[in-house]
């Protein structure tokens, strides 16, 4: 069990190791992913009377094999061999190591409350990565940034290449530090956690990613009304103030330390409106995806090769811009690369989890919720941006979706 939990380990901190020279952070932590995958496998292979699981009884992770064997079809058309053997190497990955965790899951019965740890102490650890060069330049320098007219954000990208997917990253696990939070009934501990609360939120708020504040506005939402739904209104009232005053307190932090020149997380998350300026240019990019999807509904371009294939379209933009490599929506993109079909199956994989987590919230409570609250920032990122691309993402998606495979199999049992 121990070396189980070390292995669980080892796959929330891929993200420390060794870039060996490599400019793109994605490529030696898919590589890792692999050889801890084969060393998974050695280790559950050893165990006394373990099997691997039929996964794909389980909706979501069946529609996922249908995805992956549409993108192992798009080789026979797609415009980019090289690309689509890369993008399905990767799919592959991640089925393989979702089959073997689910499996190892079932057989060990891993604690949620030591998971949960687990991902508070990574999510820890990745806010302080991301705060590093503030706090450094604290202890070498004292309080001069004080003055700075402005801060270099990408100076703040943490353990990943991108600030966007640092805070993203940071969101989709602060749902786990939430169920710490809920849990433990001392206001002591409650503190202890509201304390590390303060460095993901301090890390985010600074940063201001759209994407990500909305989806913390979202989980503070829903986690407030559960607060309220599933204790007395007292003791709701008091969690709700307490965990109130760490969230404000990490807010005017950030605010603080904004240069006046600087828009604040709230200004930033007021300024989503309906326009392709304050979207990034989001808007031409789906705009893009939707018109290759009407000309290719049944067979895209092939499985990873958007990226090729949306350079036609910005080309006619002008040579001052850059040609994007994703539609920033992981949805549109796998249409474009597969068909109507592909980006169906892709969502059914989330339709169908929101759905079983939704059905047994009265059974198993806090848990199923916290991991509804974590695959919803999830697709809410996936619905902005291009998360299956960064390994910093598909982990804890890999983890979500085992861990709720796990649940699904306790259901079965109970049932039998």
């Amino acid at each position: 069990r121990y070396i189980f939990y070390f292995f669980i380990f080892l796959f929330l901190f891929f993200y420390l190791i060794p870039l060996f020279g490599s400019i793109d952070y994605s490529g030696p932590q898919w590589l890792y992913l692999n050889v801890l995958n084969i060393l998974f496998l050695l280790f559950l292979y050893r165990l006394p009377n373990f099997i691997f699981l039929n996964i794909f009884n389980f909706l979501p992770l069946r529609f996922f094999l249908l995805f992956v064997l549409l993108a192992a079809f798009s080789l026979t058309y797609t415009v980019n061999l090289s690309l689509s053997l890369q993008d399905l190497s990767r799919h592959i990955t991640i089925l393989i190591s979702i089959l073997l965790i689910s499996s190892s899951f079932v057989y060990f019965k891993p604690n949620f409350i030591i998971f949960s740890f687990f991902v508070v102490f990574t999510l820890l650890i990745e806010s302080i990565y991301s705060l590093s060069p503030l706090i450094l330049d604290v202890l070498y320098n004292g309080f001069g940034f004080l003055e700075a007219d402005a801060f270099n954000l990408d100076a703040f990208k943490g353990v990943s290449g991108n600030r966007n997917i640092t805070t993203a990253s940071l969101v989709v696990k602060i749902p786990f530090l939430f169920f710490l939070f809920s849990y433990y009934k001392n206001y002591f501990i409650k503190a202890f956690f509201g304390f590390i609360l303060f460095f993901p939120l301090f890390s985010m708020f600074f940063i201001g990613s759209r994407a990500a504040l909305l989806s913390l506005s979202l989980i503070v939402f829903f986690s407030f009304i559960y607060l309220f739904i599933s204790t007395s209104f007292l003791k709701s009232l008091f969690s709700y103030i307490f965990l109130c005053f760490f969230i404000i307190l990490a807010y005017y932090s950030s605010s603080f330390l904004t240069p006046v020149s600087s828009s604040t997380s709230i200004e930033r998350l007021q300024s989503v409106s309906f326009t392709n300026e304050s979207s990034s240019n989001r808007f031409i990019l789906w705009d893009n995806a939707l018109d290759y999807i009407a000309n290719h509904p049944f067979l895209g371009s092939g499985i990873g090769t958007w990226k090729v294939e949306s350079a036609l379209y910005w080309g006619s933009i002008g040579s001052d811009y850059l040609v994007p490599f994703h539609a920033h929506n992981d949805f549109l993109e796998f249409s474009t690369e597969l068909g109507i079909l592909g980006g169906l199956f892709y969502f059914l994989i989330f339709l169908f989890s929101f759905l079983f987590l939704f059905k047994h919230l009265g059974k198993f409570g806090l848990p199923i919720f916290t991991l509804f609250l974590s695959l919803g920032a999830y697709f809410v990122d996936s619905c902005l941006n291009f998360p299956f691309e960064r390994p910093l993402m598909q982990v804890p998606f890999i983890l979500l979706l085992s861990f709720i495979f796990y649940f699904h199999s306790n259901t079965k049992r109970k049932h039998e």
